[in-house]
Protein backbone atom coordinates (compact mmCIF):
# COMPACT_ATOMS: atom_id res chain seq x y z
CA UNK A 1 0.00 0.00 0.00
CA UNK A 2 2.60 2.29 1.12
CA UNK A 3 4.65 1.36 -2.97
CA UNK A 4 0.91 2.14 -4.53
CA UNK A 5 0.63 5.79 -3.01
CA UNK A 6 4.39 6.60 -2.99
CA UNK A 7 4.19 7.69 0.61
CA UNK A 8 6.91 7.82 3.20
CA UNK A 9 4.73 6.36 6.52
CA UNK A 10 1.43 6.21 7.34
CA UNK A 11 -0.67 6.07 11.11
CA UNK A 12 -4.03 4.58 11.62
CA UNK A 13 -5.89 6.65 14.45
CA UNK A 14 -8.99 5.12 16.29
CA UNK A 15 -11.13 7.27 17.42
CA UNK A 16 -13.15 7.21 21.32
CA UNK A 17 -16.42 9.36 20.93
CA UNK A 18 -17.41 8.92 24.65
CA UNK A 19 -13.91 10.69 25.65
CA UNK A 20 -13.60 12.61 22.37
CA UNK A 21 -9.49 11.04 21.90
CA UNK A 22 -7.59 10.04 19.68
CA UNK A 23 -5.59 7.11 19.84
CA UNK A 24 -2.30 5.77 17.29
CA UNK A 25 -3.90 1.92 16.51
CA UNK A 26 -1.11 0.95 14.12
CA UNK A 27 2.03 2.90 12.48
CA UNK A 28 4.07 2.99 9.63
CA UNK A 29 7.88 4.42 9.87
CA UNK A 30 6.75 7.67 11.57
CA UNK A 31 8.08 8.43 14.88
CA UNK A 32 6.13 9.55 17.91
CA UNK A 33 6.56 13.03 17.32
CA UNK A 34 4.92 13.12 14.22
CA UNK A 35 2.09 11.28 15.76
CA UNK A 36 1.83 13.50 18.88
CA UNK A 37 2.24 16.50 16.72
CA UNK A 38 -0.75 15.51 13.78
CA UNK A 39 -2.97 14.33 16.80
CA UNK A 40 -3.11 17.57 18.68
CA UNK A 41 -6.58 19.47 19.07
CA UNK A 42 -4.63 22.55 18.14
CA UNK A 43 -3.23 21.41 15.35
CA UNK A 44 -6.34 20.12 13.69
CA UNK A 45 -5.80 18.49 10.77
CA UNK A 46 -6.56 14.89 12.07
CA UNK A 47 -9.48 16.47 14.03
CA UNK A 48 -10.76 17.95 11.20
CA UNK A 49 -10.54 14.62 9.06
CA UNK A 50 -12.82 13.09 12.02
CA UNK A 51 -14.84 16.24 12.48
CA UNK A 52 -15.48 16.77 8.65
CA UNK A 53 -15.85 13.03 7.88
CA UNK A 54 -14.42 13.61 4.36
CA UNK A 55 -11.44 12.38 2.35
CA UNK A 56 -8.39 14.88 2.85
CA UNK A 57 -5.33 16.02 0.48
CA UNK A 58 -2.94 18.90 2.03
CA UNK A 59 -0.02 20.04 -0.09
CA UNK A 60 3.16 21.91 1.29
CA UNK A 61 2.40 25.26 -1.38
CA UNK A 62 1.43 28.43 -1.41
CA UNK A 63 -2.39 27.98 -2.31
CA UNK A 64 -2.83 25.50 0.45
CA UNK A 65 -3.10 27.50 4.16
CA UNK A 66 -4.27 24.28 5.71
CA UNK A 67 -0.76 22.46 5.41
CA UNK A 68 0.71 22.97 9.35
CA UNK A 69 3.62 24.44 9.46
CA UNK A 70 4.46 21.54 12.32
CA UNK A 71 4.14 19.01 8.93
CA UNK A 72 6.65 21.81 7.30
CA UNK A 73 8.94 21.85 10.13
CA UNK A 74 9.52 18.15 9.02
CA UNK A 75 9.89 18.30 5.54
CA UNK A 76 6.76 16.61 4.52
CA UNK A 77 4.94 17.96 1.46
CA UNK A 78 1.66 15.94 1.17
CA UNK A 79 -0.72 14.43 3.70
CA UNK A 80 -3.48 12.28 2.80
CA UNK A 81 -6.31 12.03 5.20
CA UNK A 82 -9.11 9.31 4.86
CA UNK A 83 -12.01 9.26 7.82
CA UNK A 84 -12.50 5.24 8.93
CA UNK A 85 -16.43 5.22 8.88
CA UNK A 86 -19.28 2.29 9.90
CA UNK A 87 -22.51 3.49 9.49
CA UNK A 88 -22.97 6.81 11.26
CA UNK A 89 -19.96 6.24 13.24
CA UNK A 90 -16.82 8.03 12.76
CA UNK A 91 -14.02 5.25 14.07
CA UNK A 92 -11.14 6.88 13.45
CA UNK A 93 -8.56 7.72 10.56
CA UNK A 94 -6.12 6.96 8.56
CA UNK A 95 -3.44 9.39 7.35
CA UNK A 96 -0.70 9.31 4.82
CA UNK A 97 2.50 11.15 5.28
CA UNK A 98 4.98 11.90 2.30
CA UNK A 99 8.02 14.12 1.54
CA UNK A 100 6.92 13.73 -2.26
CA UNK A 101 4.51 16.31 -3.63
CA UNK A 102 1.60 13.90 -4.44
CA UNK A 103 -0.58 15.26 -7.38
CA UNK A 104 -4.55 14.45 -7.47
CA UNK A 105 -5.33 12.56 -10.71
CA UNK A 106 -1.52 11.53 -11.48
CA UNK A 107 -1.69 7.88 -12.25
CA UNK A 108 0.74 5.56 -10.51
CA UNK A 109 2.58 2.77 -11.98
CA UNK A 110 1.14 -0.65 -10.33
Amino acid sequence: MVELIDCDGFGIYTYDQAKNSLSLYENYNLDDEIHKGIMEKENGILWKIIRERKYTLLSNSRNDNNFSDFLKSKNYSTLIGLPLIKKSNTLGALVFLSHKKIIPGKKFNT
